[in-house]
């Protein structure tokens, strides 16, 4: 029987330990009261089992670190099962925590008014891991109002949809969740995270789509999400991947995009939130799949953006990005190279093409220090310009800034935000077209307008003096 044999094995076991059957005898859903399970005994170093559609209930702290249950089960054997962690309550788990183990739908809820331990909180450590959706095409959910859950196994920590055909989906809306190692969200299955408050951190790193035939899917709403490994997200391993960065901070190591030929399709969306990439691994692809970002801020903190199929620019912000290394087309939004506080240069590995939606957006601190765009080919503006001065008295008469490096520059389309500036100064960008500098010039009289060297649609624009 060896089709059967794979599929046992992909489901979790444990070592030999006492079962004990939450029976609700009470009809009270107390889990604390040891005349609501079968043997008059509530479980310590036993496996505890919650299923026959029934719900427990804990908001007293009955296990310390020494006394805790060996295994946790909350729908089993194709039975439902429903455990709340209320406010005050604690379960420590030294080995397997699976929801919806075999067979049924089975929901586990975590909440607590604080987001301290005596706030309600779950401790899993040892060898078991964290699963949801364990195996034999079971449904389970997770949702988090509040509380700790802190998985301390290394390793796979906690996998959403272990084997296939199964479904997990875990909802955050407050608390914290807090990973070890990795963390598996559509191991084999479908698995899907939605976190809209909160703080998740994964100290590994996050696989959606595990293996082949694997779901993942991330929805980050809003809340926190930090994960340090390398890569920090995988999105699509060997199976198919997909992170939606709708509100919300994610402070990651970078992002790996279908990493093998079974992850195709797979997809970075960003539509509003912050992406903060903080390390060398930047973003970067092996197989079909796409980064696209039309919202929201991808801070690249002086990284790269390394060879990607398709990277698809339609609005947002990327700031402070190292290295592009493909040819950028900007159709929307605003790439900026530094901000206020540093400026950097950003070089692109081919073409830069701005379409009308588009801004390049330059800040300037002084004549030593500020922003620049490089494009080992050619650089189109049909969008704007936009320059920031942190302060108008660091400029003097005289003074050239040579904002983008590119082989040849075309500007047919170019409308300039410029700073007004002090002191009877103004702007000339009529060398911008042959070598990407503009120019700090006395003003012209009231009479005159400031000339930019290219035409403009709305006709010449008037510089004020302050």
């Amino acid at each position: 029987m060896p089709i059967a044999l794979i599929t046992l094995a992909a489901c979790a076991f444990s070592a030999q330990a006492t079962e004990r059957v939450f029976n609700d005898a009470q009809g009270d859903g107390n889990y604390d009261d040891a005349r609501n399970w079968a043997g008059g005994a509530v479980p310590n170093g036993a496996i505890a089992v919650i299923n026959g559609g029934r719900t427990a209930k804990l908001s007293t702290n009955v296990f310390s670190t020494t006394s805790e249950l060996a295994e946790l089960w909350v729908g089993n054997a194709g039975s439902p099962g429903y455990l709340r962690i209320l406010k005050g309550g604690r379960v420590a788990v030294n080995g397997w925590l699976c929801v919806a183990r075999f067979g049924g739908t089975s929901g586990l809820g975590t909440s607590g008014s604080t987001l301290t331990i005596s706030g309600g909180e779950i401790m899993k450590y040892g060898d078991g891991k964290f699963v949801i959706a364990d195996c034999n095409g079971v449904v389970g959910y997770v949702k988090q109002t509040g509380g700790d859950v802190t998985i301390s196994t290394l390793g796979d920590s906690m996998l959403l949809a272990n084997s296939t055909g199964t479904t997990a989906v875990y909802t955050m809306t407050g608390g914290t969740l807090t990973v070890a190692s990795n963390y598996l969200v559509g191991a084999k299955g479908d698995g899907t995270m939605i976190q809209t408050a909160g703080e998740a951190t994964v100290n590994g790193w996050l696989s959606l789509g595990r293996y082949k035939g694997g779901k993942g899917v991330y929805n980050l709403g809003g809340g926190t999400l930090t994960a340090f490994g390398t890569p920090s997200i995988c999105v699509g391993e060997e199976g198919k991947g997909t992170f939606n960065l709708r509100g919300g901070v994610a402070k990651i190591g970078g992002v790996h995009l279908a990493q093998y030929p079974t992850a195709a399709g797979s997809e970075f969306n960003m539509t509003g939130g912050t992406l903060h990439v903080l390390s060398n691994t930047g973003i970067y692809q092996d197989h079909a799949g796409a980064f696209n970002i039309s919202g929201g801020l991808l801070n690249m903190n002086g990284h790269d953006i390394k060879p990607l199929k398709a990277f698809r620019f339609s609005g947002g912000t990327i700031l402070n990005a190292g290295k592009i290394a493909f040819s950028l087309v900007q159709s929307g939004g605003v790439l900026a190279p530094g901000n206020s506080a540093m400026v950097h240069t950003t070089t692109i590995s081919g073409d830069y093409i701005q379409k009308a939606a588009g801004t390049l957006a330059i800040d300037i601190l002084d004549i030593a220090r500020y922003d620049t765009l490089v494009a080992t080919g050619a650089a189109h503006f049909a969008g704007v310009i936009r320059v920031d001065l942190t302060n108008r008295r660091s400029v003097r008469l005289g003074d050239a800034f040579d904002i983008v490096n590119a082989a040849s520059i075309d500007a047919g389309g170019l409308t300039w935000d410029l700073p007004v500036l002090s002191n009877g100064l103004g702007w000339d960008t009529s060398s911008f077209r042959k070598n990407g500098s503009i120019r700090v010039v006395e003003e012209p009289t009231s009479d005159m307008f400031l000339h930019t060297g290219e035409p403009d649609p709305a006709g010449p624009r008037k510089v004020e003096s302050q």
